[in-house]
């Protein structure tokens, strides 16, 4: 977490470091969405972790997994995805400068990508809890290099400051994008789609 300006800015620094630090922790939490169990199965396209998504190179290993029973991690019902047929996981964290970039998703089978997509939005609401409170609901969005069939977005607030969070799904592949910055904050909503447009590009292949 940056250290708060001396002086007499040092007010408006700890709020603005505060929000920096929650932003990071959401972002945590968000990561690490989905757990699986037993094989199953058998999408067109499946999710990769690519060297490389534009600016941001990747951080660490991968977390993959091969799984059926495709849940959200930490939340009190833990519910499967509604339609999911899943083949796998995976989770990766990017890197470029100050900014973050993490993407977590599943593939396989997805009956209802919608119906899907908003259930992991609530899901993700139940488990990020007092940290964060969802602003409105999740919005269609179509930034520029999507092709796929369906994003949305949601913004949350958290402390001072508005992050939003997207995801995509289709009938092969659902995944969650959030990217931070460390020196500033949330990434605005135009390029936190935009991003996710990008991670959609690169990390979903054709099996």
């Amino acid at each position: 977490m940056p250290m708060p300006p001396q002086g007499s800015g040092g007010g408006k620094g700890k709020k603005i470091g505060i929000a920096v630090g929650a932003v990071v922790v959401v972002g945590a939490v968000i990561g690490g969405l989905f757990a699986t169990g037993v094989i199953g199965g058998g999408g067109d396209y499946k999710l990769t972790a690519p060297q490389s998504i534009g600016e941001f190179k990747l951080k660490g290993e991968p977390e993959e997994g091969k799984g059926g029973k495709v849940t959200v991690d930490g939340t009190s019902d833990g519910g499967e995805v509604p339609g999911l047929d899943p083949e796998g996981h995976i989770g990766a964290k990017y890197t470029s400068g100050t900014k973050l970039l993490e993407f977590n998703g599943a593939y396989g089978t997805l009956d209802d990508p919608e119906k899907g997509m908003d259930w992991l939005f609530d899901q993700m609401s139940k488990k990020l809890g007092k940290m964060a409170k969802p602003d409105g609901d999740p919005k269609k969005v179509n930034p520029s290099g999507f092709d796929g069939d369906l994003m949305k977005c949601q913004e949350y607030k958290v402390v001072t400051s508005t992050m939003s969070v997207c995801a995509w799904a289709d009938d092969s592949t659902i995944a969650v994008v959030v990217g931070t910055d460390q020196s500033s904050g949330p990434l605005p909503a135009e390029e936190s789609a935009e991003l996710t447009a990008k991670v959609y590009s690169e990390a979903r292949v054709k099996k």
